[in-house]
């Protein structure tokens, strides 16, 4: 999925079209659509200094697995499945988790809990 995202958010694509060609559009468009904020301009020049060094592919997805991104996530996850914010146990635990296996694997572990199944047998 990382891969996936990163890929279309970098894509040639996407950053003429979408952000018309603006590296500092471009990266203020990462922030709207990942962590649903504007970026602070310190955060801003980060990312655009970083797009310069490394390139687009680079940035987004480092962008995606950052742990802010990561972070708005799992919290997406736990309000689809769980209808509920991530405790602070869970929240920490999956945000560290995800980025080594990944959001399909959290998705998959969470409709599999014992929670989610209470939940879905008391809506059905």
């Amino acid at each position: 999925v990382a891969e996936v995202a990163s890929r279309f958010y970098s894509s040639d694509e996407y950053y003429t079209v979408t952000a018309g060609g603006s590296t500092s559009t471009w990266v203020t468009l990462l922030y709207q659509k990942l962590l649903n904020r504007t970026p602070d301009g310190q955060g801003l020049q980060f990312w655009i200094n970083n797009t310069n060094q490394y390139g687009r592919d680079w940035v987004t997805y480092n962008f995606y697995q950052s742990e802010e991104t990561r972070m708005r996530r799992v919290e997406a996850i736990y309000q689809t499945l769980l209808f509920r914010e991530p405790d602070v146990v869970g929240w920490p635990f999956w945000t560290a988790r995800v980025l080594w296996t990944g959001d399909l694997t959290l998705a998959w572990e969470v409709a599999n809990s014992d929670e989610y199944w209470t939940k879905a047998h008391t809506r059905y």
